[in-house]
Formats: structure tokens, C-alpha cells, sequence
């Protein structure tokens, strides 16, 4: 499928991005935050600090018509994001601002809007010769979950989807790799 990164990629994608500087920092919270949970780019740009839990590491995410979804995070992502909130967004904010948006523009300009955090992610990968957008990365968590052997519905869920219309790539996705694996079964008796 042409709109599939390879988690290899995606890996040497997140690990370009390793600059001490602010906005290095947040780039790099928004891309495992992205890939860890398959957020929307709408939903990325919505996201308020509060739907963070890093204690137990989930978000709340709100999708297409409010409906609202609970995501595990990865790890990193909840790794990335604590050094994030702690040590970058505090310093774009500002003092005394009460900006309850996640991710922050330059210089406390407030929430980031969906083109910016899509030229944020476009950015970051040409500079690694990928040509990822928001959504690319959605797709690609989701195809991993399935080659990783998740079921259908659990994709369902994490992406949002009311139902199944849309997942019709998964679908034939995990068909051919059970086929696979009943023809790799097969030839070892």
C-alpha cells in the first residue's frame, strides 16, 4: 500500500529528530504521540494537556462526530511527552498564560493549527527523505498492529472508526497474512 511507512522507517524518522533545542523536543513528542496512539491530525490539533495521563499512560482522544476514545501509549511516547510538558512547553506558553492547548507555535503564539502541525510532520520526514503527512503515519501504525497480528476489531477501535467500511486494506491485510501463514504451516509438515 503506497500510503505505509515501514516501521524501520518510522523509527529512523522519530530518532532523526534528536536535537536538544525546544522545538526539536515538541516535533519529536508529536510525532511518537502520532504513531503511538493514531491520532487524526484533527485530533492531534485539539488535544488539550488534561487528555494526557502519563501516570497510566493514555490519552483521550476526541474523534469524527465527539466521539471519544482512551488510547495506550507507547513508552516512548509517554517518554517523550513527559520531557516535553516538563521541560519545552512550559517555556512556549509563557508565563501566566492559561493556554490549556497540548502542542504550542513559537514564542506562546498558542495551540498549533492543523497546517502547521502538518508542515511540522512533512518537514521532519523530507529531512530524512520519507514523504510522510499526518495521516501516513495513522495508516502506518494501524498496518503494523495488523502485521503484528491484532485483530481487526482492536484496529477498529484505536483508529475510531464507527465501523468497519473503512478498514477494507486491514481487513485484506490480515487475510493475506493468515493465508501466509497457512501456507508457511503447510510446507514445514
Amino acid at each position: 500500500m503506497g500510503d505505509v511507512v515501514s516501521e524501520e522507517d518510522m523509527r529512523r524518522l522519530i530518532e532523526s529528530i534528536d536535537a536538544p533545542d525546544q522545538l526539536s523536543r515538541r516535533d519529536r513528542a508529536i510525532i511518537e504521540l502520532a504513531y503511538g496512539c493514531g491520532a487524526r491530525l484533527e485530533e492531534m490539533t485539539r488535544l488539550n494537556v488534561d487528555a494526557v495521563d502519563l501516570s497510566r499512560g493514555l490519552v483521550h482522544l476526541t474523534g469524527k462526530g465527539r466521539s471519544d476514545r482512551i488510547i495506550p501509549l507507547t513508552r516512548c511516547a509517554v517518554s517523550e511527552l513527559r520531557r516535553y510538558l516538563q521541560c519545552v512547553r512550559p517555556g512556549l506558553v509563557g508565563k501566566g498564560n492559561p493556554e490549556r492547548a497540548l502542542f504550542i507555535g513559537l514564542r506562546g503564539t498558542g495551540r498549533l493549527c492543523s497546517a502547521s502541525l502538518c508542515r511540522i510532520v512533512q518537514t521532519r520526514a523530507e529531512a530524512v527523505n520519507l514523504i510522510v503527512h499526518p495521516h501516513t503515519i495513522r495508516r502506518s501504525i494501524a498496518t503494523h498492529l495488523v502485521e503484528r497480528g491484532a485483530p481487526i476489531a482492536y484496529v477498529k477501535a484505536f483508529l475510531g472508526h464507527a465501523t468497519y467500511r473503512h478498514l477494507g486494506h486491514y481487513v485484506r491485510l490480515r487475510e493475506a497474512l493468515d493465508v501466509d501463514a497457512l501456507r508457511e504451516g503447510s510446507a514445514r509438515k
